[in-house]
């Protein structure tokens, strides 16, 4: 990914963090449950919406759509019962226009 303007260190050092962890996923995405998958890139997508990366969270939103269809309507739920951290990242992402918008359009209800 090509970064342009100016950007502070610390989020060209997730950036990097970012990418080596898609990287990885997309070296080892067949031995991933789907649902552990999309579960991993609404995680990762946060990160990317909360630098103003609206692109890029997109993109891993709607990868984790496709690797588990239907994962916004009823599977996040399941993980942020089970996962207090992920509840955390999944309500930070509905405070967010963008995610909120994407995971919405989905089929994600706040709970």
């Amino acid at each position: 990914m090509k970064a342009y303007g100016d950007i502070p260190k610390e989020h060209l050092e997730l950036i990097k963090e970012l990418e080596d962890l898609e990287a990885i996923f997309n070296t080892y995405e067949d031995t991933f449950a789907p649902e552990l998958a999309a579960k991993g890139l609404t995680a990762m997508s946060h990160d990317y919406y909360a630098m103003d990366m609206e692109e890029q969270g997109d993109r891993l939103i709607n990868r984790a759509e496709g690797i588990f269809p239907g994962y916004f309507m009823k599977k996040i739920h399941e993980h942020t019962q089970k996962d207090k951290e992920y509840d955390k990242v999944v309500n930070q992402m509905s405070a967010m226009p963008f995610s909120y918008q994407i995971m919405t359009k989905l089929g994600f209800k706040p709970q």
